[in-house]
């Protein structure tokens, strides 16, 4: 919770700095986050307060988390800034994937946040893990959004850079 909470905070404080017509990436960022914060957090909640060493069982885990990657996967679709295409890292090329690009980002949200979910249960591993990936990937988004002066990528970098100091204060 303390790591959702700073790196949120300051991503809003910090984040807005960057504006421009298609300034939605920061929210959708937070939103996301939060959304999948708060699956874990049921889980640990039932956990610790309700006493159920197991939590959510894999059922009652998946469902919401491929319901809310399918969500945001629709809006990034149907969002001008995102699309349904894929920047090829370090090329000016974007792969188009049309309508696959839906289910393409749902299973790649719900692999991402199921492989998070292993790592937090190994002691401190998903911070330092989360701190490498957050600095690279400010770093990438920063790098394109100021050589394509695009503030939504400068926002993106900001979220990430800032998710990145939290998990290595946390």
């Amino acid at each position: 919770v303390s790591f959702l909470a700073a790196g949120l905070l300051c991503s809003l404080a910090f984040g807005f700095r960057y504006k421009n017509d298609h300034g939605q990436l920061l929210l959708y960022c937070v939103l996301c986050t939060l959304s999948f914060g708060f699956v874990g957090f049921v889980d640990d909640y039932l956990k610790v307060v309700r006493h159920r060493s197991e939590g959510l069982t894999v059922k009652q885990k998946l469902l919401p988390q491929i319901v809310l990657a399918i969500v945001f996967a629709v809006i990034a679709y149907a969002s001008d800034s995102i699309g349904s295409g894929i920047m090829l890292p370090f090329t000016s090329k974007r792969l188009e994937l049309g309508f696959f690009y839906i289910p393409v980002a749902a299973f790649v949200i719900v692999a991402v946040d199921n492989s998070a979910n292993i790592l937090d249960g190994l002691d401190g591993l998903l911070s330092s893990n989360s701190s490498i990936a957050f600095a690279a990937m400010s770093a990438y988004a920063t790098y394109t959004g100021i050589v394509t002066e695009n503030g939504s990528l400068m926002n993106t970098g900001v979220f990430c850079l800032c998710m990145c100091a939290a998990a290595v204060w946390v």
